[in-house]
Parts: C-alpha cells; sequence; structure tokens
C-alpha cells in the first residue's frame, strides 16, 4: 500500500516500483512484479537493482537463462551491486 502511495503521488519514482516488485516476489505475484520491473527499467535504463530484482523475478517464474541475462547486465552496469 505504501508503494502504491508513492508512486501515485511520483510516477517515475524507480525505487517504490522495485520495492513493490520486491514485494510482488515475495508474494508470489511473479506477473505484477515483471511488470514493476519492466516500468523501472524503462524509466531508467541504467538502474542496476532493477535487473536484480527482474532477476529474481524470471527465477521465481522458472526463466533461468533472462535471469543470468538479467545479472549480467547489472554487473555490467553497476560491478560491484
Amino acid at each position: 500500500a505504501d508503494c502504491d502511495k508513492a508512486i501515485s503521488l511520483a510516477p517515475n519514482m524507480v525505487i517504490a516500483y522495485t520495492n513493490r516488485s520486491h514485494a510482488y516476489n515475495k508474494l508470489g505475484k511473479h506477473k505484477e512484479a515483471l511488470e514493476d520491473c519492466n516500468k523501472v527499467i524503462g524509466i531508467n535504463k541504467e538502474f542496476a537493482p532493477a535487473y536484480v530484482n527482474r532477476a529474481h523475478t524470471y527465477i521465481g517464474m522458472g526463466e533461468f537463462n533472462k535471469a543470468v541475462a538479467d545479472c549480467d547486465t547489472a554487473i555490467k552496469l553497476k560491478g560491484d551491486y
């Protein structure tokens, strides 16, 4: 609910989408998590945590090759992440 409120106040707040996608993953709502991850990447393609979070989502969905690709992207963006 807090993330929803933050997004309603600041629709481009990447950390709110990132946190909400993390919560969705914990609830097993991977489709919703993936939508939020993709939204973050659409707003800021350089935000490494979005790729890490999307990798977690892909793992939950059983899409391991996509998860590895997103981890590789996150490492390239921020090698010490």
